[in-house]
Formats: C-alpha cells, sequence, structure tokens
C-alpha cells in the first residue's frame, strides 16, 4: 500500500520515519508518500509515523490501514437443475473474518463466512456472469468473475422419433451425444438434435452437454428413446393343418426386435425374435379366407403393420363336395333303376287263375 501525508512544516525540512510489524523505516526528508511492500492481502496493519528533526522525533502519529483481500481462486457448482444452482468455494486463506459478496445482474448477495449460496429464480438452460467479492472490514477485492449455465429437463422438449432418427429443437445445449446397447456413438456440436441414420428399433442414450469453455463441458440433460421397428418384410402364406390353418412366414427386420405380433380373425400370437419368423395358426376353417397383419415390437414402439389376405386350404372341401355329388349320382342312378326296371318286372308277373271244379252231381234233363 502507498501512504501519503502533508509535510508537518514547510519552512522546516522534516524527515520521517514510519514503524509498522515491530520495524522502523527512514523516510528522506523530501517525501510525502511510501510505498509499504510485503504485506499480506486482507490484514490490517498499524502504523506509527514519526516526524524527525536532527535525532529527535515526535510523538508520533498513530493509524491503521487495511490490504485489499484476495479473490476466491475457483467457484464450483453443486445440486445445479433448470432454476437454481449452488455455489461453492473455499474460504481465502482459510479466514474466517472474511465476508463474501455474489454479484450477478443487479443482484448483490451478501453470504457472511459462507462458502456457499444456493442461487433460485433461474431460467433453463441460460448463461449467468457472476462475480464473486471476498469482503474485509468494507474492503472488497477486485472480484472473481466466472460463468455458469443453469441444466434443462430433457422431457420438456418435443422428440420426433423414427425408425432411424431422432430430431428436436432444443436450448441450452452446444453438443449432442447419442449412444445404444451396442455401443454405437454419435456426436454433434450443434444447438438441435437431429440424429440421422440410427439402428431401428434400439434404445439410444441421448445426452445433451454445454460447452462452457474450451476446458469445461457441462452435462445438462440425459434422455432414454426408443427407435420404432421396422415392419417386417417379404409376409406371405401357406397351407397348414389340412386345410384347417395357415403357416404365416416372413423374414426378420432389419434393426431391433423384440416380438412380432400376428392377428388373423379372432387369433392374436406373439412370436418373440429368438424364434423361427413363422407363426403356425390353427382351428381355422377350410377354404376361407382371412385378413392377416404381422406388426413388429420393440418395447412399447410398434413398427407399421403390414397386411394380406390368405385362403385356407380349399382340397379337402373340393373332395368332400366332389363325393357327396357322387353319392347323390349313385343313389339317383339306383332310384332310377328301381322306377325303370323293378316296377317293369313286376308288372308281367303270370296272374292266379281260380282252377274249375266238375260238379259230378250234374244231369242232364
Amino acid at each position: 500500500m502507498t501512504l501519503h501525508w502533508e509535510k508537518v512544516d514547510s519552512t522546516v525540512d522534516y524527515s520521517y520515519e514510519l514503524e509498522y510489524n515491530d520495524e522502523t523505516k527512514p523516510i528522506p526528508l523530501y517525501l510525502e508518500e511510501y510505498l509499504v511492500e510485503g504485506l499480506s492481502p486482507g490484514t490490517e496493519y498499524f502504523f506509527t509515523l514519526y516526524t524527525v528533526l536532527d535525532t529527535v522525533r515526535s510523538s508520533g502519529y498513530n493509524f491503521s490501514n487495511i490490504t485489499v483481500p484476495s479473490n476466491v481462486e475457483n467457484v464450483s457448482v453443486n445440486n445445479r437443475n433448470e432454476t437454481e444452482m449452488t455455489l461453492q468455494w473455499e474460504k481465502v486463506n482459510n479466514n474466517t473474518d472474511y465476508n463474501y459478496e455474489l454479484e450477478f445482474g443487479d443482484t448483490k448477495v451478501t453470504t457472511d463466512s459462507l462458502e456457499k449460496h444456493t442461487v433460485k429464480g433461474l431460467s433453463p438452460g441460460t448463461e449467468y456472469l457472476f462475480t464473486l467479492y471476498t469482503v474485509f472490514k468494507d474492503l472488497q477485492s477486485s472480484g472473481h468473475n466466472f460463468i455458469k449455465v443453469t441444466a434443462i429437463n430433457c422431457e420438456s422438449f418435443n422428440w420426433k422419433v423414427t425408425n432411424s432418427s431422432i430430431e428436436a429443437s432444443v436450448n441450452g445445449s452446444t453438443l449432442v451425444t447419442a449412444e445404444n446397447s451396442t455401443g454405437i456413438s454419435k456426436r454433434y456440436h450443434v444447438g438441435i438434435v437431429n440424429l440421422q441414420d440410427l439402428y431401428p428399433g434400439a434404445i439410444y442414450n441421448v445426452s445433451l452437454w454445454y460447452d462452457l469453455d474450451s476446458e469445461t463441458v457441462l452435462p445438462q440433460c440425459s434422455h432414454f428413446l426408443t427407435l420404432y421397428p421396422n415392419s417386417v418384410p417379404n409376409l406371405h402364406c401357406k397351407y397348414f393343418s389340412g386345410g384347417y390353418g395357415l403357416a404365416v412366414i416372413w423374414d426378420h427386420p432389419y434393426g431391433v426386435v423384440d416380438v412380432v405380433q400376428v392377428d388373423i380373425g379372432s387369433k392374436s400370437l406373439n412370436r418373440s425374435s429368438n424364434e423361427s419368423p413363422r407363426q403356425e395358426v390353427t382351428g381355422l376353417q377350410a377354404a376361407q379366407w382371412y385378413k392377416v397383419t404381422v406388426t413388429s415390437f420393440s418395447g412399447a414402439k410398434q413398427s407399421k403393420t403390414e397386411s394380406l389376405n390368405c385362403q385356407t386350404d380349399p382340397a379337402g372341401v373340393i373332395a368332400g363336395v366332389l363325393v357327396f355329388f357322387l353319392l347323390v349320382i349313385i343313389i339317383c342312378a339306383a332310384v332310377y333303376w328301381w322306377l325303370r326296371y323293378g316296377s317293369a318286372k313286376q308288372m308281367k308277373s303270370p296272374k292266379l287263375v281260380e282252377p274249375k271244379v266238375t260238379n259230378k252231381s250234374y244231369k242232364y234233363v
């Protein structure tokens, strides 16, 4: 610190002596100020300034002065969310006599001797410039400037998910990363989410980050999203169970599929992705047309439904009809034969003739 004073008497050439910390510093007579060096920051010093003429000095003028305290070296953030954050720091020189004043925007907050302060009423995903002053007996440091940002809520955004992409307009984020269960990851330095060429049906952990500076990247939020699975390709049917069933067949779709659901008539059957892509359905009627729909699922997400019309095997019904008509023909032929030939034979059979009996008692007159 630099001490200033006025000459005691301009007509007399006085010199001066400054005493502090058990040391005495002579000051040439032509000086009216003195730079005191080697002091500790944030400390109160007691001085005595003597006026000296030859070898005689005055009784001395006693005063004290304070050095400016040091700034806080680093401020960390604990319990950061969308609307508040807790700032924490270490005491300067572990001195309990220091207070701290936090300034941001038009707000100033004195934290007394506490080493933390919770700032409330903030906006999500917003940068805030803070200045933290160390205060000792109303004398404050030059101030430690730092920038912090509030967190964001991933679920508050409108996520648009397809079978190969994830999109969303977000704020409070400068970096987007996405990783699925197979370890495949993507990374984009953008303020929006636009993830393309993803694996269908996979679960992605989408994380939003904020580049606070060249060395600090803050996690903002994370969100798990399941992509829609692909629909089943090459769907077709085959006859099964002698005309009273169908075998529904498809190819494995590309991507993650947990279950394939097959609906036919009033029946709904599930087929695990670990099983063969074939679902056999029994209990149907022969020679009937059925609408078959097939949907793949990944978690709660379902694909576009594929459908087609399938007919059960009509061969058994045709054979039965032919047998029926053959029997009818045989019966009709038998009836016809009986009516034509059986009745005619009966009509040609000889009639019974009553025999004539001679009356031997007959007499001529």
